[in-house]
């Protein structure tokens, strides 16, 4: 497997604040060592500064991550959403960014970098998280529905058969 690296996002280099970074989800790992590509994320906040990795952002209507890969030329460089891949990007030259654009649910939502090696085809590098409790756009619909939305549209569904049956 190699000797993988966990990089840890911490304000300053003391032990405090190392394991407080940890507990907080500010971490990167290179899979194969410290030799290989590095991610960083970040994402925009309502009032225009940058999220960072461990980060909850909330109130957004727009979704923008920023994905920084250094070291990765030819590698990929993927988004994933609560687990599942929805965006990548093929990384071009050694220090490489590319903007990610998303609607928010109105869920809270995660969303992590991984950097798939161009040799191997395999997760070279794997960010940790940052959350996000947006704000769907005004007059459109949310890509997630639930038990709740779900019993809404079957109540729907059956008083649009009713009037045609009348």
């Amino acid at each position: 497997i190699g000797s993988p690296c966990t990089n840890v996002l911490a304000d300053n280099l003391s032990q405090a604040a190392i394991i407080d970074a940890v507990k907080h989800g500010r971490t990167v790992v290179q899979l194969r060592g410290a030799f290989d590509a590095f991610a960083e994320m970040t994402m925009k906040t309502q009032s225009g500064s940058d999220a960072e990795i461990g980060d909850e952002v909330d109130g957004v209507d727009h979704i923008a991550i920023t994905a920084h890969v250094t070291g990765g030329d030819g590698d990929i460089v993927q988004l994933f959403r609560n687990g599942t891949k929805v965006d990548q990007a093929t990384v071009s030259g050694s220090d490489y960014s590319t903007q990610f654009d998303r609607a928010p649910t109105g869920d809270l939502e995660r969303y992590r970098l991984e950097v798939i090696g161009k040799d191997t085809a395999e997760p070279i590098v794997i960010t940790s998280h940052i959350w996000v409790k947006g704000v769907p756009p005004a007059g459109g619909c949310r890509t997630t529905g639930g038990a709740a939305s779900s019993g809404v549209l079957c109540v729907l569904a059956l008083l649009v058969l009713r009037r045609r049956r009348k």
